[in-house]
């Protein structure tokens, strides 16, 4: 079919009517009008802009006209921080048949609005459109043929093509400068930066405030500002300078600087808490609003304990009031101006150690025979140091007939202890640790009488009287068969290396004082296993870490708590067995040293420890080592009291300004059972 003659312009009484609906006002405010893009034509139309946004489209007749669009005019955000939310056109046609043509919206390529062409009236008189979008910033207006098809030539007047765009980002707001240092005037320079992604027509009221007080307002629009704001009845000290800007329906901005105002005598506080014994937190306080606090410091006498250079806030009194009692302190404070503060602490505590106490002794309740059941109970305590509940440790004691030269039964630390033959001859008692927030207190229960064989059975002469509910070690007459031919194989001891001791290859083992051991073995007869050995684990002098008894395979593991280094050996039903020894080396602790230490000038180094464990560690040397061109040398030495502790001083002969490491050795002794130990290295401030 040939193309009819190509028009160009609108009639003169329907462009009238047209261009009269379609004139639209710039909006004031948020959101903003914004046109589209230059429209397109698809294939098989034109389209031609008659002005004042006026748009023809003429649908040309085809066999078929193809689908797809005619005409489309595209809107798109024209900047960031915006998204469009509504489109709205003026549509007409001079076509009085209805065809396969529908007026649409697409956002983001998806149609979300449309009429067929009959909704589109024919005349003069243009049809007013308004669809709202989810926010985006792709959107179009379109003619489109929906499916092809023969139709006659069709013109469209599309115009009015207007989108809202909402501007949804608030100004950006900079301070630039506030006045700097002191203030000591009554006025202050407020220099700030003000923008928006709509220039100027984003922008609204602006105002600046100090501590929350409006000092100016106005409306100076987009870009560099600056004010001087009066400071008439603002209090002294930091006080924010806050600058706000309000954005045309957008959300505004608010920064803060601060200006610093000073104009009062300083003033100091001092408070002492008490940490536990010997040691207390300082809280000092020294605040000036005039010219601020140049130098502080707190004093014990002439003893500084703090000051603004360390700002130490908790203080070991050990070697400034090792007597303990009650605790006071001064503080000292000087402002910048030359004005002195000295206070003496509005409180005093008390630096003594609070330790447990036993309000009810421990006790032990059973008969003292061998295979019988002694019952322990704690004992009640209280702790003034806090109102928690105190935590116990139960650890029975064998001790001397009379009661003395007591010590620990390796294992037994349950409330309940069954005597056997190792207590025969002795007596027993319990020894209860109560550990309190300031440290910890020992009682112990009276010792019972001494431990006697149970009385002959009426059976016979020399009959043991069963014990219920509890076990007896087997009487050597009834065990000497049961270990006959009896060998042990495949000894293993965990985490110990085989090491070369002369001759021979041995099991050597590395622990800590108080820590565990495990071994575990096999035992057979004639390549048979052996069920039921009673197998215990026995140190260097006899001691009893362990036992238990042989599985059906043969199997047994013991875990005992080693505290004594030597060869150690697992003995079945009272005997030895082949091959069944390794060494134990086990390492003391030095415990309770710090990593840094601080003495003035020719002053003493005072170092509190304990060599752990303390069992094994009364009156032992130690000894105190300084780091000199890459060699340890000993420079002081001392021993322990009875339970392990000590004090190592020294006295600095040099002036200050150095510091030095250091480092407290416990060195190899006779008749201490253990390797070597030391502390991991300290440094010591010698202050000038």
């Amino acid at each position: 079919m040939p193309f009819p003659p190509r028009r160009t312009a609108v009639p003169a009484t329907l462009a009238a009517l047209i261009l009269a609906g379609v004139g639209a006002g710039t909006a004031a405010a948020n959101p903003y009008p914004i046109g589209p893009s230059t429209p397109i034509q698809g294939s098989g139309a034109t389209v031609a802009a008659l002005g004042d946004g006026v748009f023809r489209t003429d649908v040309w007749a085809r066999n078929p006209v193809l689908a797809g669009y005619k005409f489309q005019a595209g809107f798109g955000c024209s900047r960031a921080g915006t998204h469009l939310e509504s489109v709205s056109f003026q549509a007409v046609r001079n076509s009085q048949l209805n065809s396969s043509i529908e007026l649409r919206v697409l956002s983001n390529g998806a149609r979300v609005w449309g009429v067929a062409d009959s909704d589109i009236p024919i005349g003069a008189n243009a049809k007013q459109y308004g669809i709202g979008l989810a926010p985006t910033c792709s959107a179009h207006v379109e003619l489109n043929q929906v499916e092809a098809r023969d139709t006659p030539t069709r013109t469209y007047y599309i115009g009015g093509l207007t989108a809202m765009e909402r501007d949804v980002t608030a100004p950006d707001l900079g301070i630039r400068s506030v006045t700097a240092g002191w203030i000591t005037g009554n006025s202050a320079r407020v220099n700030w930066g003000t923008y928006d992604n709509y220039d100027a027509r984003g922008i609204e009221n602006q105002r600046v405030s100090i501590a929350g007080s409006l000092r100016w307002q106005g409306y100076p629009e987009a870009g560099e500002h600056g004010v001087d704001v009066a400071l008439d009845n603002i209090p002294d000290g930091q006080q924010p300078v806050t600058v706000e800007v309000d954005g045309k329906g957008t959300g505004g901005a608010s920064q803060t600087a601060y200006l610093y105002v000073d104009r009062v005598a300083p003033a100091v506080t001092l408070k002492i808490t008490r940490l536990g014994p010997w040691k207390v937190r300082i809280a000092p306080v020294a605040t000036d609003a005039t010219s601020g606090v140049g130098v502080w410091s707190v004093k014990v006498g002439d003893t500084v304990i703090a000051s603004h250079a360390n700002n130490v806030a908790d203080i070991d009194l050990r070697d400034i009031q090792p007597a303990g009692g009650a605790f006071t302190a001064t503080i000292q404070a000087r402002d910048i101006a030359g004005n002195w503060s000295d206070v003496v602490a509005s409180n005093s505590v008390n630096i003594s150690p609070q330790l447990p106490k036993a309000v009810a002794a421990p006790a032990v309740s059973g008969k003292a025979i061998r295979g019988e059941v002694l019952t322990a109970t704690a004992g009640r305590w209280s702790d003034p140091a806090s109102s928690a509940a105190v935590t116990t440790h139960l650890q029975w004691q064998r001790c001397s007939v009379a009661g003395t030269s007591c010590s620990d039964i390796p294992n037994a630390t349950a409330l309940t202890y069954t005597l056997g033959e190792n207590d025969l001859g002795r007596s027993v008692r319990v020894a209860v640790t109560a550990d309190g927030v300031e440290g910890s207190t020992t009682a112990h229960s009276a010792t019972t009488a001494p431990v006697i064989e149970p009385r002959p059975a009426a059976g016979g002469p020399g009959a043991a009287v069963p014990n219920p509910g509890t076990s007896s070690p087997r009487p050597a007459e009834a065990t000497a068969p049961q270990r006959d031919g009896v060998r042990g194989r495949g000894l293993k001891v965990a985490d110990a290396r085989d090491v070369k001791r002369g001759r021979k290859v041995v099991s050597l083992v590395r622990i800590s004082a108080g820590d565990k051991v495990t071994v575990s073995t096999s035992y057979e007869r004639n390549g048979a296993p052996v069920e039921n050995l009673f197998v215990r684990l026995v140190g260097p002098k006899g001691g009893v870490a362990a036992h238990g008894s042989t599985d059906p395979a043969g199997n047994v593991t013991l875990a005992g708590r080693v505290n004594r280094g030597g060869t150690w050996r697992l003995v079945v039903d009272g005997a030895p067995a082949a091959e069944q020894a390794f060494v134990v080396q086990v390492r003391a602790k030095i415990a309770g040293v710090r990593a840094r230490y601080a003495v003035p000038a020719f002053g003493e180094l005072s170092v509190p420890g304990s060599v752990v464990p303390e069992r094994y560690s009364g009156r032992k040397l130690v000894q105190l080592q300084v780091l000199l061109r890459g060699r340890w040398t000993s420079r002081a030495q001392t021993t322990t009291d009875a339970k392990g502790r000590f004090v190592m001083r020294y006295q600095f002969v040099l002036g200050g300004g150095y510091t030095v490491p250091m480092r407290i050795v416990a060195p190899a002794e006779k008749g201490w059972p253990f390797a070597p130990a030391q502390s991991r290295p300290f440094e010591v401030v010698v202050r000038p």
